[in-house]
């Protein structure tokens, strides 16, 4: 058999014992029911040590006995009598074994000094409803109103070179400057308070075995809080529920943080460019969008007007003249000529400058000035410049386009011509016919068919 079918049969018998433990885990812990002893429900996380293991949590302190109607807990080689559990504050309360509530002259045989460390990990004293009963020898008699006699459990071993021992009890925990002068320690233990409104100063001694007899309280509320505090959480309880929250301190190094830590010490840093940010994209938006819808109002009335005042001119480019040269924008036309830098020369209908076309051919643009600004006027201008680049003549200067200027102003953008004007170089036979096509081409036109030329 090869290493592979090998591991793969491992593998495959591992899942059957993993899911055959889990079958049976459930199986067992569906049949946990809420056991009782002595009128006391238990349920998770204690359990009878009769029933299984996984009704209870692990921890042996969790673990109750119950002999002759009598439930105990087992703590450190200790035996406690289990008075109560409460479920909703997560406590138990437990008692001295030496202790009688219906006779006073039983002792505790436990001392909370002799073993600090009495308690479970998960188990610890339930401090808000606490007090300490403090056992006290004494070689001679004190008066002190916090001392009470105690008749039946005094320690007699407690001195050795004296035949007479003075014992005294007290609800109180007295350091050891608050003793008097011939007394020592015996015994110090844990009860709760039955009476919260009376004043522990003055219990009698009945009073202080009823409460010795009625026990003290241990919580295992830490226990709930395991999960929580493995993810570095502070752990509560709020209105019997157990809440983890996480708090973020400077302190704690940035490896052990939490994600939502983490977040938020990149979104402190990370504020203020983004509020910067955000109040530009804002600032972009409530500015520009306007001033934008502004323009495209401006920008639509000016070509509604434009094309009101001229009917269309572009319209009528494309529609009625098939072979019209091109209509030239004000703006080209002072790129071509360098904003009018290069004069060639002028006369009686305009002045003329030298240009260059985007298509590298040099040009001469004629400007004119009009005696009529109206719409009929640049139509029938517009009609003369394609009927003149119409002619075609080896003696005439071609006609590359034209521009109309608001206002009263023409421009005229001819080829350009060296080494002098037109009239140089044709014949005055060669003129004559010349001027024979321009008239019959234009007819009785009031523009000077010598704008044609240079």
């Amino acid at each position: 058999m090869s290493n592979q079918t090998l591991f793969s049969s491992y593998l495959a018998l591992l899942i059957l014992l993993l899911c055959f433990t889990e079958s049976c885990r459930a199986r067992n812990s569906s049949h946990c029911i809420t056991s009782s002893c002595r009128n006391i429900n238990i349920s998770y996380p204690f359990r009878l040590r009769s029933d299984p293991a996984n009704c209870g949590h692990p921890d042996s302190i969790f673990a109750l006995e119950c002999q002759k109607d009598r439930l105990t807990l087992h703590m450190n080689s200790r035996r406690y009598h289990v008075e109560a559990i409460t479920y909703s504050n997560f406590s138990i309360r437990i008692s001295d074994p030496g202790l009688d509530s219906k006779n006073i002259s039983f002792c505790p045989i436990y001392s909370y000094v002799d073993n600090v460390y009495m308690y479970s990990s998960y188990v610890y004293t339930y401090y808000p409803s606490s007090i300490y009963i403090t056992y006290i020898n004494c070689q001679s008699p004190v008066v002190n109103p916090l001392y009470v006699e105690n008749p039946y459990c005094a320690n007699t071993s407690a001195f050795s070179n004296t035949s007479r021992i003075y014992s005294y009890v007290t609800a109180e925990r007295i350091s050891v400057p608050d003793l008097e002068a011939s007394c020592t320690f015996d015994t110090v233990t844990q009860v709760s308070v039955i009476w919260p409104s009376t004043d522990h100063h003055n219990y009698s001694y009945a009073q202080i075995h009823d409460l010795l007899a009625y026990g003290f309280e241990l919580s295992w509320f830490r226990l709930l809080c395991i999960e929580c505090d493995e993810s570095n959480g502070e752990c509560s309880s709020e209105s019997n529920e157990i809440r983890c929250r996480h708090y973020c301190y400077e302190s704690t190094p940035f490896e052990d943080l939490t994600l939502i830590c983490k977040l938020e010490y990149y979104a402190v840093y990370l504020y203020f460019p983004a509020l910067a940010i955000g109040g530009l994209i804002v600032l972009r938006y409530v500015v520009g969008i306007p001033c934008l819808l502004g323009m495209v109002v401006i920008r639509r009335k000016r070509q509604r007007s434009w094309i009101n005042n001229s009917e269309n001119i572009e319209e009528l480019t494309i529609h009625q003249l098939n072979h019209m040269p091109i209509n030239y924008s004000y703006r080209e036309i002072k790129k071509m000529t360098h904003n009018f830098k290069a004069k060639l020369g002028g006369g009686p209908h305009g002045t003329v400058f030298r240009g260059k076309l985007r298509s590298s051919p040099i040009a001469a643009v004629k400007m004119q000035t009009s005696s009529s600004s109206s719409s009929a006027s640049d139509k029938e201008f517009m009609r003369h410049a394609s009927e003149i680049s119409r002619i075609t003549n080896a003696n005439m200067v071609k006609l590359f386009g034209f521009c109309i200027i608001k206002g009263n102003k023409r421009a005229l953008v001819h080829e350009f011509v060296q080494c002098g004007s037109l009239d140089k170089h044709i014949s005055l036979q060669t003129r004559s016919e010349l001027w024979r096509d321009v008239e019959d081409s234009c007819g009785d036109s009031p523009w000077d068919p010598g704008f044609a030329c240079c």
